[in-house]
């Protein structure tokens, strides 16, 4: 196992070697996750039966549940399936570790997105999804084994069927009716009301039941133990889901660092974003900002009760486990790098701004870290000239941590005209070379955009325009308007 998995890096990292700077992957060619997409939409359809003996209402809403969890995974895989050269087959070696050393598992497979949203999740075909968003946190291989072994357990307890079924048990039951129409004839708080009743019986709150996280644990735990992983590390990685949520690093940004300067002074303390008005709505946030991940499913804490339970001395065997490997620090470079591109491609430029700024606090070096931050200014004064910046970017909110708070509330109080002297500044801190990549040559157009280079831009776009005609970057430089959310 350990000697594949070091044959396994050692030749992704012969690969890079070839260029000294690490780049998301990306191919124009589509066909193999499109045939991925199209077998595991068919894959859900198949794995769902309608249970026999239940009434033409029940059996059409169960219908249509298969049918949109079909779809929807068919879209997933299609958007958001990784199929790279590096974290796509390390992926694949620690699933079919667990699956030799359990050969009695149903048949089931793993696929990576390139979701940011630290998660995993299994559906009912036993289709195990995790997100580049969770392997950019992990410490150890042995930690993503465990995890993957808590999905296969769901996958093996039937924990998505019995999930849908109680949850039509619960709508179409006489009880829930009449419980319905009574909330429905509330005079004061029934919006409230009938959205607590509602999510009640919600497909998500019953597939994170904590009776069916802790079955999962057990038997996960059983899974992974059949394995040589170091078992404590199934402790770590609830350690580490407890804290899941954090940035990879909570300190600060030093934003006046990279974005003020003598010719281009911005003083980020004495911007504060205006107060909301009392009569004002609560903005809604964009996409991902509400989404789910691993700590949002029940206690972890409780959780780690638990195994302390099933392996007494877990805990204390657990401190000197844990620690980070070689190949998967590595691993975790790259994730990160993919997780930066991630947000910038679902059009999230806030977060890929930070993700980026971060990436370069850790990496100076990086050029990609630098290529993205001046990417994602851009992104983002477009979204101010469209007038869909407020759709489009997240405002502060309890579920962040204090320095992603701090940083929104510097982006929610900018104007069109700050971006010339953040780009400026940017690029006197780190002077462009002669573009050698499509990520330089983009920068380096966004960066003559921003600071009103017309000539330099008009060079790297006719550049750029003949270069990658299919290139990644070339909707959002060249397009009319930025995409609405």
């Amino acid at each position: 196992m350990a000697l594949a998995l070091a044959l396994l890096l050692g030749a992704a990292a012969s690969a890079v070697a070839q260029n000294s700077e690490i780049y998301p992957f990306y191919t124009s060619d589509k066909s193999r996750v499109d045939s991925l997409a199209t077998v595991c939409g068919m894959s859900i359809e198949r794995s769902l039966n309608v249970p026999n003996g239940v009434k033409n209402a029940y059996r059409n809403t169960y219908k249509a549940i298969i049918e949109r969890t079909a779809m929807e995974t068919y879209g997933r895989v299609r958007t958001t399936a990784l199929l790279d050269t590096v974290l796509e087959p390390f992926v694949q070696s620690v699933f079919q570790t667990l699956k030799a050393a359990n050969p009695s598992l149903h048949k089931s497979k793993v696929i990576l997105t390139r979701s940011p949203l630290a998660n995993a999740y299994a559906l009912a075909d036993g289709t195990v999804f995790i997100n580049i968003g969770l392997l950019a946190k992990l410490s150890n291989e042995a930690q993503l084994a465990f995890i993957l072994s808590h999905e296969l357990a769901h996958v093996e307890l039937r924990h998505m069927q019995a999930g849908i079924e109680e949850h039509l048990d619960l709508i179409f039951s006489k009880e829930f009716k009449k419980e319905y129409k009574k909330v429905a004839r509330e005079k004061y708080n029934r919006t409230k009301k009938m959205e607590a009743l509602l999510e009640r019986v919600s497909l998500n709150t019953l597939y994170h039941k904590r009776s069916n996280e802790m079955q999962a644990d057990s038997l996960g735990f059983r899974i992974f133990a059949n394995t040589q992983y170091n078992q404590a590390d199934a402790y770590t990685a609830l350690e580490l889901l407890d804290t899941v949520d954090e940035p990879l690093s909570t300190a600060p940004l030093a934003l006046e660092k990279y974005f003020s300067c003598e010719q281009a002074k911005y003083n980020f303390d004495e911007k504060q974003a205006p107060s909301e008005s009392i009569f004002e709505v609560e903005k809604e946030q964009p996409k991902f900002a509400n989404s789910d991940s691993l700590k949002t499913h029940p206690d972890c804490q409780k959780r780690m009760a638990y195994l302390r339970e099933l392996s007494p001395g877990i805990e204390q065997r657990a401190v000197n486990s844990g620690k980070p490997t070689d190949s998967m620090q590595r691993v975790n470079m790259v994730s990160r790098i993919e997780l930066v591109q991630s947000w910038f491609d679902f059009e999230n430029y806030d977060f890929a701004l930070f993700e980026a700024l971060l990436l370069l606090e850790k990496e100076p070096a990086s050029i990609y870290a630098r290529n993205m931050v001046t990417l994602s200014l851009y992104g983002l004064k477009r979204l101010l000239q469209a007038h869909t910046f407020s759709e489009a970017v997240s405002t502060s909110a309890p579920q962040f941590s204090a320095n992603i708070n701090m940083f929104l509330d510097a982006l929610n109080n900018l104007n069109t005209s700050d971006f010339k002297g953040f780009a400026a500044c940017f690029s006197q801190k780190y002077p462009s070379k002669e573009p050698i990549s499509e990520f330089d040559l983009a920068a380096s157009y966004t960066v003559a955009e921003l600071t009103g280079e017309q000539d330099a831009a008009d060079q790297a776009r006719l550049k750029y325009q003949s270069q990658y005609s299919a290139g990644r970057f070339f909707n959002l430089l060249f397009s009319e308007q930025p995409s609405p959310h």
